[in-house]
């Protein structure tokens, strides 16, 4: 989904990978966050390839005893005859699997079900890492401490987000890594997915999510057709008063700026609706599109009187050098409206029942139709 224009960032490190089921509901509810598009999930180049190995070496050793384990078992006189067979031919199997191909379809598999993007590895992130490798301020203050080498590269990682990002969030089960993301500029930590989804920086996402849910078990119950009929009637009533006095701009106004006003305006006509658009919690776009003729008035050079539009007619002068204009044209009106549907229970509304419906001024467009 297309990111909130108010998403938040994340990054999560390995601990929280590996230490997390995709089960639990912490881990749940940052999926649906993600698929909202109100918090960006990000993973380190480092961390995955932590994680991916992680999950290769543990089903490799399993695997590993499996066969060891059916292979005693497919042995004379241990099973019957059917078992031992599947048995040598199970053991044999688990011989074959490539488990480094495994791993990578896991991992791909894991990232796109969960929607979490990648943080690729950059060359300035390794010159930090390897900064802090040689002047011993990793997150165990040791020298060239080795092991320590994936938490530089992942804390190199946050730190050139952080760099052009504001207000991110670092989840690590990792005191130490944690304290020394601490120090950088515009990151939060947190030890688990659960103190991040209850902290007050995610607190609004949550409460938005919640009425988006609420609102997609609503829209299957709403009927369209009853909401557009309820604006298309909104713009017969109340699109001629958004005209009043509008200004229109068209190469067909035959005045210096092709500008005119509008003072007088009929009821639209050929009303079409295009939409809706759906913008989450009980927010729902149209376009609308409809004609209306109107009376306009504007200037014209006194040296174009006598080449006017057949629509056009002059009377008394406005200065030595123009005279007042005025003519009924048909306009073409273009505007987005937003309508908002009822999703909380307990208000003075029904569930799910039209609340407003308005114009978005700023979005109205108006030309001559063709004369």
């Amino acid at each position: 989904m297309t990111p909130d224009l108010f998403s938040s960032s994340v990054i999560l490190d390995t601990s929280i990978l590996k230490g997390t089921s995709v089960s639990a509901a912490p881990f749940q509810v940052l999926k649906g966050l993600v698929a909202a598009g109100l918090v960006k999930v990000l993973v380190p180049h480092l961390a995955l390839e932590e994680f991916r190995t992680q999950w290769r070496e543990k089903h490799l050793s399993n695997a590993a005893k499996a066969e060891e384990a059916l292979k005693a078992l497919s042995g004379d006189l241990v099973l019957p005859e059917d078992l031992g067979s599947i048995s040598a031919k199970v053991a044999t199997g688990l011989a074959t699997v490539a488990w480094e191909d495994r791993s990578r379809q896991f991992l791909k598999d894991y990232m796109q079900a969960s929607g979490f993007l990648a943080l690729p590895l950059s060359m300035p992130q390794c010159v930090s890492a390897w900064d802090d490798y040689f002047s011993g301020t990793l997150p165990s203050k040791k020298v060239k401490h080795r092991s320590d080498l994936p938490d530089a590269h992942i804390l190199a990682a946050v730190r050139e987000y952080a760099s052009t990002n504001s207000e991110i969030s670092f989840v690590s089960k990792d005191k130490g890594q944690r304290e020394a993301a601490d120090v950088i500029k515009n990151v939060a930590t947190f030890e688990s997915l659960e103190e991040f989804v209850k902290s007050p920086t995610i607190k609004p996402f949550i409460a938005k999510w919640e009425i988006d849910q609420k609102w997609k078990i609503i829209q299957e119950s709403l009927s369209i057709e009853n909401i557009i009929e309820r604006v298309r009637s909104f713009v017969s009533t109340e699109g001629g008063d958004l005209l009043s006095w509008s200004e229109v701009i068209d190469p067909g106004i035959p005045e210096d700026n092709n500008t005119a006003l509008i003072t007088m305006y009929g009821e639209p006509d050929e009303i079409e609706l295009k939409g809706p658009e759906d913008w989450g919690g009980g927010l729902m776009r149209f376009e609308a599109n409809f004609f209306s003729e109107c009376l306009l008035s504007f200037a014209v050079f006194k040296g174009d009187a006598y080449d006017l539009p057949e629509w056009v007619s002059v009377s008394g002068e406005v200065n030595d050098h123009y005279f007042d204009a005025e003519g009924y044209a048909n306009l073409l009106v273009k505007i987005d409206m937003t309508v908002r549907i009822e999703v909380e229970e307990g208000s003075e509304h029904p569930v799910g029942s039209v609340i407003d419906i308005s114009f978005e001024s700023n979005s109205m467009d108006i030309s001559l139709a063709d004369l």
